[in-house]
């Protein structure tokens, strides 16, 4: 009896971890939330993922560590594996290797701080920068700006 209840218990939870956390959903993200594809495809690419209670608190405030996991996740998985833990250390470490963080408030803050905005733009130009990204000039930026009449 116990062979067979251990079989079972064993077949639910390999079903379970089959389903993608995107397909079971998140009790605070309803099916009409603007960002739910978007959330639902990051579970999918695995940058990110909600908390143990099944939530994924889409208004709670990202931490500097959180944003450089995910930012590591999304853009330089393959060194992840240089850190069996993974976590936001790991995250953090990568990030400062590409001089992401730099030009933030981070150095004046712990990894579990709130990013704020200004910071988290800051962190996406360094980002784009380091991945080789061709940044408009002054001129092409205030040529590109003229030519939008709601600008």
């Amino acid at each position: 009896m116990k062979k067979i209840a251990s079989f079972f218990l064993a077949l639910v939870l390999c079903v379970g971890l089959a389903i993608p956390a995107s397909a079971v959903g998140f009790s605070d993200v309803p099916e009409d939330y603007w960002a739910k594809e978007a959330i639902n495809r990051a579970v999918s690419d695995g940058v990110v993922g909600g908390y143990p209670d099944g939530r994924f608190r889409p208004a709670s405030a990202v931490s500097y560590g959180a944003f450089s996991l995910m930012l590591a996740r999304a853009f330089y998985s393959g060194e992840l594996v240089a850190y069996p833990n993974g976590g936001t250390g790991a995250g953090e470490a990568i990030m400062n290797r590409h001089n992401i963080l730099n030009d933030t408030s981070r150095a004046s803050r712990s990894g579990g701080a709130e990013l704020p905005r200004e910071d988290m733009a800051q962190c996406m130009y360094n980002l784009l920068v380091d991945l080789g990204t061709a940044i408009p000039s002054d001129t092409e930026y205030l040529k590109a700006m003229g030519s939008m009449s709601d600008f």
